[in-house]
């Protein structure tokens, strides 16, 4: 009677799915930000007080915008058509994205908003700029470390991390 009661429960232990941990979301490259407006979270750059990111939508083909955090303006790339720098329009989905993302340029005026109310795609973006980020110490404090003198070597530690 034992017997059959633990076969029974080996047979049952091995009978429970199994459910995969993987992480799909990670793995996206265009996620929707509201409607039919697509954001590309792989593919962006951010250099000083602007934002590069791919867009799209479903009736347009991918373009490039360019987001200035400093003077809160926004300016689209097609091809060879450049539109003008034109203050974003609130609740626009480039609004979203300046709104949400422009703490990275760190422009005074904004903060990081709270993990609980970040979208996914936020998310994703802060998550790769971060990583990015990480890599970039990485590399550059190791020609910091072998200069000669170790006072500079202290001095210019100091300084690159203050200039990050």
């Amino acid at each position: 009677m034992k017997e059959n009661c633990s076969f029974l429960l080996l047979i049952l232990f091995f009978m429970t799915p199994v459910h995969s941990r993987i992480n799909f979301n990670h793995q996206k490259k265009w996620y929707l930000i509201n409607d039919d407006f697509y954001i590309d979270v792989k593919s962006f750059q951010i250099q000083k007080t602007n934002m590069y990111f791919w867009i799209k939508e479903k009736t347009y083909e991918k373009r490039r915008l360019t987001i200035n955090c400093e003077d809160f303006t926004e300016k689209e790339k097609f091809g060879q058509k450049t539109t003008n720098f034109n203050p974003i329009k609130l609740n626009s989905q480039k609004y979203q994205i300046a709104n949400h993302l422009c703490f990275i340029t760190k422009t005074k005026g904004y903060s990081k908003p709270f993990l609980n109310v970040q979208k996914n795609w936020v998310k994703e973006i802060i998550n790769i700029h971060n990583n990015r980020v990480k890599e970039i110490i990485k590399i550059e404090v190791p020609k910091v470390i072998n200069n000669d003198n170790r006072e500079m070597n202290t001095q210019s530690k100091k300084e690159f991390y203050l200039s990050q």
